[in-house]
């Protein structure tokens, strides 16, 4: 049987592509590898998360109206998830018990009755549910954030750069094996990568709520 994949192995396959014959055996260790891994790990979950409606982060959540709130047009405002990343709304041409949903601040509006019904990217810390796609491409992306504190050097950028954006889009390619008809509503604007430093944003569709 296969090893399930642990941020350890990550931050070590990291270090692989970096060249370094650094390791760590915990993410407590004094090591600058281990250091780095800690500032970023969290940092590079999340946004690559978000970046995507990886199947294995996808989930409804029912959230309650919260009352005081200035909902401008719309009848209530309702709570976002906890560990909500990224709303997902549906298409224009689909609709949630004839109710739209935005998100605005803090909060969603809409007319719908509480409690509210959405489709969400959450955070999802256990690496053992992590897609394989998701996990190679998370290595790429701890690479890619700790390189300069661990080679002391930016020649390796665009490399890395490239590596990343192959791995991101093999992983949301084979995600988007599994995913039916979502698989035609990305609405692609940019990268991962390129909505980092660009600013740019990548907008994902997500199906209707059953």
């Amino acid at each position: 049987m296969a090893a399930q994949p642990s941020l350890i192995r990550i931050v070590n396959r990291a270090a692989i592509w970096l060249g370094t014959a650094q390791r760590i055996s915990s993410l407590d260790d004094p090591a600058p590898l281990a250091e780095a891994a800690r500032d970023t790990i969290d940092f590079c979950r999340d946004e690559l998360l978000a970046s995507h409606p990886w199947n294995f982060a996808v989930e409804n959540r029912t959230t309650a109206q919260v009352v005081g709130v200035d909902t401008d047009r719309y009848a209530r405002a309702f709570e976002r998830p906890a560990d909500g990343l990224r709303f997902l709304p549906a298409r224009p041409d689909e609709d949630w018990g004839g109710f739209g949903v935005i998100e605005q601040g803090q909060y969603l509006l809409s007319d719908a009755p509480p409690p509210l019904k959405t489709r969400w990217i959450v955070r999802v810390e256990d690496p053992s549910r992590w897609s394989p796609g998701f996990t190679h491409s998370m290595s790429a992306a701890l690479a890619f954030e700790i390189f300069t504190v661990i080679t002391g050097s930016d020649a390796m950028s665009q490399k890395l750069a490239a590596r990343l954006e192959n791995a991101i889009r093999s992983g949301k390619r084979q995600d988007g094996m599994a995913s039916g008809n979502r698989a035609r509503l990305t609405a692609r604007l940019s990268s991962w990568l390129g909505a980092r430093e660009a600013g740019g944003r990548e907008w994902q569709y997500g199906p209707p709520i059953v």
